[in-house]
């Protein structure tokens, strides 16, 4: 009976609908801008990897339990979004960042999913898919990235995790007047991208300080 009630909530929810694009930003925030210090003598050579490629992915549940199979899914760009963010960075981070560096840094983008899920209980649920209402879901964004950094031939590694999270209301039938849209705020996909924004964010803080701790 659980399971077929979440199925029936998630076939009102996504029914009619098709995958959407998220509006994913590559804009580096003030305090990336600010607390980056310029070095204009180490010679770097900086180089990008993923694992992730720009495709269509479906939420996970809570904890990434489980892939939301009756979600249309949204098409999304972090691999190139998280790399136009580092090349903006590392440029403004090294004056001299070419190839032919005495330092090598090197960023791999190793994961990146996005979670989904309510946080009403199921009885709240239900009746808002049968007779209206809203449902509140919380939206969270995950990327991990490997750091490689190899200077004065010793070579120096660091996992970096990092999340953001945000939620959204939806409205069901008489709730519709007063779900996230017609409150003015923005829609589930401009939370998603958005946490996603503040996640790759908090990446780039992460690399800025590992970098100052080994000299840089």
């Amino acid at each position: 009976m659980k399971k077929c009630s979440l199925i029936f909530i998630f076939c009102v929810l996504f029914l009619f609908d098709c995958a959407t694009n998220l509006p994913m930003t590559s804009s580096l925030n003030d305090f990336v801008m600010m607390g980056t210090k310029v070095n204009s003598t180490e010679k770097v050579n900086f180089t990008y990897e993923s694992k992730i490629i720009d495709c269509l992915i479906k939420p996970y549940n809570k904890d990434k339990e489980g892939e939301i199979t009756s979600h249309p899914g949204f098409n999304q760009t972090e691999s190139s979004t998280l790399g136009r963010m580092l090349n903006e960075y590392f440029g403004n981070k090294f004056t001299q960042l070419n190839q032919g560096g005495d330092s090598e840094i090197k960023v791999v983008l190793q994961d990146f999913w996005i979670e989904q899920y309510s946080t009403d209980s199921q009885g709240q649920q239900l009746l808002a898919a049968f007779v209206g209402g809203e449902i509140n879901t919380m939206c969270i964004a995950k990327v991990k990235v490997l750091l490689i950094v190899t200077k004065n031939s010793e070579e120096s590694t660091k996992i970096i995790s990092t999340s953001s999270e945000d939620s959204y209301v939806q409205g069901i039938g008489t709730g519709t007047s007063t779900s996230n849209i017609y409150r003015g705020k923005e829609s589930l996909e401009y939370i998603h991208a958005r946490n996603i924004n503040k996640a790759n964010n908090k990446i780039i803080m992460m690399i800025n300080s590992y970098l100052e701790e080994l000299g840089f």
